[in-house]
């Protein structure tokens, strides 16, 4: 059974990005593409609660939801209807919003996938340079490196996640639901989302 990452550290405040959108070139189109992330696996988590009829500390899933997360919003990939997804989109961006912040992590984010084969291409690297050239050190060397690999990758996938690819959604609103196909013709639905400064943010809340 899959969970969020129990130590993971509370993420930052607030921080007004209008004047680094309105200076830096992209900047804005990164942060949305980090929040949308972050609202991408708090929605998976959402929807499964909904689908296991609970809603706890302990988050369940079942592994049928992913997600792909672009600078406009996410795709959805899995059984969901429009309504449950639009219900469970506002609900995760809420939830996140007021504090909820390990929804933005998730166990089964490529971002996790992609650590992992760099620790372990890293390592095993390391060790075939600095271990001696006979097969048995090479091969012994090898499997120390996965194995480290496999206990830091988690780690190290989690903190990449928070600190990298995911941000808090704080100047983020969902704008539409709709089911679409993305660029490689699977079917998905889109959650659409808008850039909302955080003047209008303060006032809404």
């Amino acid at each position: 059974m899959l969970t969020p990452a129990q130590n993971a550290q509370p993420a930052a405040a607030p921080i007004d990005f209008d004047w680094f959108a309105q200076q830096l070139p992209g900047w804005r189109e990164w942060v949305m593409l980090r929040q949308a992330h972050a609202l991408e696996h708090a929605t998976v988590w959402v929807l499964n609660e909904m689908q296991a009829q609970t809603v706890s500390t302990s988050r369940w899933d079942d592994g049928n939801l992913g997600g792909l997360a672009t600078d406009r919003g996410f795709y959805l990939y899995g059984t969901v209807e429009v309504p449950q997804l639009n219900r469970a989109a506002r609900c995760a961006l809420r939830r996140l919003q007021q504090g909820d912040w390990q929804l933005a992590l998730h166990p089964r984010c490529g971002t996790n996938t992609l650590v992992s084969l760099v620790v372990a291409a890293s390592l095993t690297l390391g060790t075939s340079v600095l271990l001696p050239r006979s097969p048995l050190a090479q091969l012994v060397g090898m499997g120390t490196a996965l194995t480290l690999a496999t206990q830091l990758a988690p780690e190290l996938g989690s903190w990449t996640q928070q600190h990298l690819t995911t941000e808090i959604p704080f100047n983020l609103q969902v704008a539409r639901v709709f089911p679409t196909v993305d660029l490689w013709g699977r079917t998905a639905h889109f959650v659409q989302v808008e850039w909302c400064d955080s003047a209008r943010l303060k006032f809404a809340s």
